[in-house]
Order: structure tokens, then sequence, then C-alpha cells
């Protein structure tokens, strides 16, 4: 008995812990949207190195459901959406957004109202935060423009003239189309 009751108290603190985990992170998503040159795009929020212990959080309250995980941790579980989506869209030649959310979350979304209800989260983040949110024609092009080329797809990028278009513009004389 006295095992069971200490195995519930651990439980209980590391619940906790992700909740405290979440929470910081869905400050640090907001506060780095406030500063005069923060990034259009939500993805880059925060740094990648954010995305194992956010993950870590999500997973570990993947027995919530849905709609009050992502009422109390939008700006923190839309975050790691687009940052989940940069760091492993496309790996193995797999182009598949939704495996990848449940994956972050740490379970199933076989009914269209669960993937609604991220989809709808997410905009309403976008919308908090003062970010592009509407015109796609399906859910996943909003995750997927705010998390950016993914690492698996920037050997796209190497051509160095491509590199130079992407970081600077076009200049007058750019006779190249893309």
């Amino acid at each position: 008995m006295f095992q069971l009751d200490q195995t519930a108290f651990k439980n209980s603190g590391h619940r906790q812990d992700a909740q405290n985990k979440l929470r910081s992170t869905d400050l640090l998503v907001m506060r780095s949207q406030l500063i005069p040159d923060a990034s259009p795009f939500l993805g880059l929020a925060l740094s990648a190195e954010k995305l194992p212990q956010t993950l870590e959080a999500l997973q570990t309250l993947s027995d919530w459901r849905l709609e009050k995980l992502l009422n109390e941790f939008g700006y923190a579980a839309s975050w790691a959406i687009c940052s989940t989506l940069s760091e492993h869209y496309g790996k193995e030649g797999n182009a598949k957004v939704w495996p990848l959310v449940e994956g972050l979350l740490g379970r199933d979304l076989k009914i269209q109202e669960d993937r609604v209800a991220i989809f709808k989260a997410f905009i309403r983040t976008c919308r908090k935060l003062g970010l592009t949110s509407d015109g796609f024609e399906r859910k996943v092009q909003a995750f997927q423009i705010h998390a950016g080329v993914s690492r698996s797809q920037l050997h796209h990028l190497e051509n160095p003239r491509l590199v130079v278009i992407f970081r600077f513009g076009f200049d007058d004389n750019s006779q190249f189309v893309i």
C-alpha cells in the first residue's frame, strides 16, 4: 500500500513539473512576441532546444482532455507544433503533419474534431499574438507557414543564389524567377 501511495505522489510531482514547464514555455512564447523585432513566425519564437522538455511535458499530460490542454497551454502547444514540424517534417520522405502532432501530444487524433480543436487553438494563439492566421485552404498549412523550412528540406536552399535572395531579397537587376 505504501508503495502505491509513493508512486502516486511521484506521478503527481511529475505532472506538476510538466505543468510548470508548460506554463513557463507559454510565458516565454508570449513574451517573445512582445519585442519590437519579433519574428512573424511562431516556430521561431523560441530556440528548438526547448522542444524536448516541452515534448516531455505535453506527453506527461497526454491523458488530459485535449481542450483543457490547449486552453491552459495554447502558446506552448502551438509553438511546439511548429518547432516539431521544423525539426522533423520531411524526414525519411515523410510529408505528413498529423502523425508528428500526434507524437508531440502523445495521443491518437483519429476523430476529426480533435484536429479541428488543435487547429482552432493554433489560430486563436496566432491571433492573440498578432501573427498571420487566416486564408489557409488546409489546416496544416497554418502550421507549416509558422514552422518555416524544415531542417530536412534545407538542402534545397543550398544554391548560393537562393540563399542570398531568401536572406536579402531581390536586387533591382535580378532576373531570377522562383
